[in-house]
């Protein structure tokens, strides 16, 4: 990505990435601030980001097949498993 919206998102650490986009609200100050960028360039350059990100993190985990990691189950069900581990909390 050659966006300069992706331009700090690729950080080898960040493996979590939490983002949203900012709708103005009225009567804010923000909201009557000049050079507003439009909910449109909001929302692509969100998608944009998340879509590095998830790149980032598929080909993280890709390295991590096969090894074993020490966890604590929260819950078991007949489909699924959900664990934590010391870098990642269950979701």
């Amino acid at each position: 990505m050659n966006s300069p919206s992706c331009s700090n998102s690729s950080s080898p650490q960040s493996s979590i990435l939490g983002l949203l986009c900012l709708l103005s609200r009225t009567r804010t100050p923000a909201a009557d601030m000049p050079n507003q960028v439009p909910d449109d360039i909001k929302r692509r350059r969100l998608e944009e980001i998340m879509l590095a990100q998830q790149q980032s993190a598929f080909a993280k985990n890709a390295q991590r097949i096969g090894d074993n990691l020490t966890c604590l189950v929260d819950s078991v069900d007949n489909q699924c498993c959900k664990a934590a581990t010391a870098a990642r909390p269950p979701i």
